[in-house]
């Protein structure tokens, strides 16, 4: 491309080489350097959610869930995902009345019943949240992700003392995860039960559950550091 030089391509062979070359160098400005040109298709609230649910911007996402459901009140899926949106945001009497209305139309969605249970734990009526946990788990609805995405909510709680019940049922029904492991180990070692905590993490760690920056900044394993064994727990991870 400079002045008074010859042109790159000229420096090639007549090959299939120096074509391909060619070709690749071509295709890469054409993909990098032309306008890309608007789309024209409408925008519409579903795709919006979506982007607001993947990009991780729950207010967003929620505000345009409740916008949808002025005009579709039935739609399931939006009042379970509406609802979740607000478990998330701590909007707690808000989403059950929303998990209710979704569950009066649809029973049989159980991400939105243990969406409930949790809705349940948070305004510490505990003995609905486990009566209706009972109910899912005769009626067999309930599998590894059920358990531990209870106990994950509740470990948000604060409630840790339930929420291990959750991660063990997890691990019991599995199967289990490695990092259902280590959320138990962090578990256990907020509640100060160490000896379990650390057979926990080794366990996590043995599969695969092993990046050093998580254990070392995880600061539900304060507990553990002054420990012998969360030294040795160290060496072994990357």
């Amino acid at each position: 491309m400079a002045t008074g030089l010859i042109h790159a391509f000229d420096s090639f062979n007549d090959n299939d080489n120096s074509r391909i070359i060619i070709k690749e160098t071509i295709s890469f400005w054409k993909n990098h350097l032309d306008v890309i040109p608007p789309h024209n298709w409408p925008n519409s609230i579903g795709r919006s959610t979506l982007e607001a649910q993947y990009g991780g911007d729950t207010e967003k996402a929620a505000s345009l869930l409740k916008t949808w459901l002025t005009d579709h009140p039935d739609d399931t899926r939006a009042l379970s995902q509406y609802g979740s949106a607000l478990v998330r945001l701590k909007q707690y009497d808000e989403a059950e009345q929303v998990l209710k209305r979704s569950i009066s139309i649809d029973p049989n969605h159980t991400h939105t019943q243990t969406d409930l249970i949790v809705v349940l734990y948070a305004k510490d009526r505990i003995e609905e949240a486990e009566r209706r946990l009972a109910d899912l788990a005769s009626a067999n609805k309930l599998n590894r992700n059920s358990y531990a995405n209870i106990g994950y909510w509740l470990f948000v709680l604060n409630k840790h003392k339930e929420g291990v019940k959750y991660f063990e049922k997890a691990i019991e029904t599995g199967p289990a995860l490695s990092h259902d492991y280590y959320n138990l180990g962090c578990g256990y070692a907020i509640l100060g039960e160490k000896d379990k905590s650390f057979a926990l993490l080794e366990k996590a760690v043995s599969m695969g559950y092993n990046s050093k920056d998580q254990y070392v900044n995880d600061a539900d394993l304060n507990s553990l550091r002054s420990d012998k064994r969360y030294e040795a727990l160290l060496t072994k991870l990357q």
